[in-house]
């Protein structure tokens, strides 16, 4: 190239320039593939990902779906009993990109949870059984829109918590492991009761040699609810709105005792409250 100034003075000058090719920085997501080739992953560069790119898989071609310019996803096509699996990045000219080798699992199956019912107003722990769980995996259970965290057990048995919540009726349980891993395909049916609420009630004992008929005055009675003298013992009450219902104490019942209301259609009961069944005066 050759440089003149002002003042006449002029120089020939030589200039190397050196283009330099910076490699992308391909990371993967999950760090992990399960055995069944259902493990969908998540490709990241550093910089722009091509068009046409492809996953290798044990040299099994899938393509590299374009998600943004720097991001891709890509599905296992095939399934495979080996302890790892070797996945290439692979450039539409068949130029390998980046390269990684992955542990491979068994994928979890769950089968049963345990109990299908809960209260609204109060917390359960809910037992989940299957197979092939891994300690190292992260679990939780999602009712409905509420994500818990599960706690790992063993091999078979995962627990987690119900929420306290607003919900009320049939509801879906997801079983979910890690954060990239995905959800069971299996759901379970699960149910949320609104508790029977005893406010009140009259009288607050009764006498032996007749049946009693008991005032209840609450909230969320059912439309079938039985009236619960000690351990075993039920009468029906007749329930004349969901804040009033009746009920008669049984005979051959004497002493001190608690009472409460079962619902006829759940597992939904009330608070105990002590009664006290005496006998007649003259007797």
């Amino acid at each position: 190239m050759h440089v003149s100034f002002n003042g006449g003075a002029s120089w020939d000058l030589d200039i190397e320039i050196t283009v330099r090719h910076v490699e992308s920085a391909y990371s993967i997501e999950p760090q992990i593939a399960f055995s069944d080739g259902s493990t969908s992953f998540v490709v990241s560069s550093s910089s722009l990902i091509q068009i046409g790119s492809y996953c290798n898989f044990n040299s099994v071609l899938s393509p590299l779906v374009i998600v943004n310019r720097t991001l891709g996803t890509c599905t296992c096509p095939i399934s495979f009993s080996l302890p790892t699996i070797k996945i290439l990045i692979i450039s539409p000219s068949l130029q390998s990109l980046a390269s990684f080798v992955l542990p491979v699992f068994a994928k979890p199956k769950f089968d049963a949870i345990r109990p299908t019912i809960a209260s609204s107003s109060q917390s359960s722990i809910v037992t989940i059984w299957g197979s092939d769980f891994l300690e190292s995996f992260r679990y939780f259970c999602i009712f409905a829109d509420f994500r818990i965290g599960a706690t790992f057990l063993n091999s078979t048995s995962l627990i987690c918590s119900s929420p306290v919540s607003y919900l009320s009726g049939v509801i879906s349980l997801t079983i979910g492991y890690g954060d990239n891993l995905g959800f069971s395909s299996q759901s379970f049916r699960f149910i949320f009761q609104i508790d029977i609420v005893l406010v009140s009630f009259s009288p607050e004992y009764a006498t032996a040699s007749a049946p009693t008929t008991i005032s209840l005055f609450g909230r969320n009675f059912p439309n079938e609810m039985l009236c619960k003298f000690g351990k075993s013992v039920y009468s029906f009450a007749f329930v004349v709105s969901s804040q009033h219902a009746r009920c008669s104490t049984p005979l051959g019942l004497f002493g001190k005792m608690t009472f409460l209301l079962v619902s006829s259609e759940s597992a939904s009961k009330s608070e105990p409250f002590p009664f006290d069944i005496i006998q007649d005066l003259g007797s």
